[in-house]
């Protein structure tokens, strides 16, 4: 606890009840009507686009893993498939709502979660953020090559075909990939899209985004942090320890 920080006995331990309000659960009971005027068209179509992609991914990784070979192509992918098939919505709905100055950490099953961010944070950044993006990430490696054989007619579609080159070669183990294949399935990252590493350990993200977040708010950087679990988490202790911390006075009072 910091010097400059006064506790004083006489409030904190002074005579008090705590009460608690009433937790609704399972209330939420709205129908498709009743939230159609929060979106446009488009967000819908590119919501159901981002979610129909992920799908297809985690599809085309499954037949690999499964029979060796996709679309009567054979390939030996030996990396993990921890893949998250049926979760597509809950990543497309949080990059919904999270900027690109958000940053997430996910699990060690977050391809969904990795391509929900990347897809959210292109409709977002400006043709020209993109292309410098691509054009110095890696020293433009990887942009060179889909620059040469994408059919993208938009800066944004080509933005789209890079990072799935990318984040395919990644877990693939090639040397394009954007940690150059030593990250693979499950810690696969892409900063300026603010995303950050998954983690093979349960609870992992916990932790880490805990600091991450101290580190943006101690610099008063824009964005929150956002770190994402499955209910094994729930059982870990460092993940009740990031809490604990996360709720310390004296970070208030920063």
């Amino acid at each position: 606890m910091p010097k400059s920080m006064l506790v004083d006995p006489k409030e904190q331990f002074k005579k008090r009840t705590i009460k608690f309000k009433d937790i609704k659960v399972c209330e939420y009971n709205k129908t498709v009507a009743d939230e159609k005027d929060n979106f446009t068209k488009e967000d819908f179509l590119g919501m159901y686009a981002d979610m129909t992609q992920i799908r297809e991914f985690e599809e085309m990784l499954l037949a690999l893993k499964k029979k060796g070979e996709y679309n009567g192509k054979k390939f030996t992918y030996p990396g993990p498939s921890h893949l998250a098939l049926g979760e597509e919505a809950t990543a497309v709905g949080q990059a919904y709502e999270l900027g690109v100055n958000d940053f997430i950490f996910g699990t060690h099953r977050s391809h969904h979660e990795v391509i929900a961010k990347a897809m959210s944070a292109i409709k977002k950044l400006s043709d020209e953020e993109l292309l410098k993006i691509m054009e110095t990430y890696n020293g433009g490696v990887q942009y060179a090559v889909v620059k040469k054989f994408s059919t993208a007619k938009t800066t944004k579609d080509l933005a789209r075909d890079y990072f799935m080159y990318g984040l395919m070669c990644e877990l693939f183990a090639k040397d394009m990939g954007f940690s150059r294949g030593l990250g693979g399935s499950m810690h696969a990252f892409f900063l300026p899209f603010g995303i950050f590493p998954n983690n093979a350990i349960v609870g992992g993200a916990g932790p880490i985004a805990t600091g991450v977040a101290l580190y943006k708010k101690c610099n008063k950087r824009d964005g929150i942090v956002v770190a994402n679990a499955g209910d094994g988490a729930a059982g870990r202790g460092p993940v009740f320890e990031a809490m604990n911390f996360a709720d310390m006075d004296q970070f208030n009072e920063l």
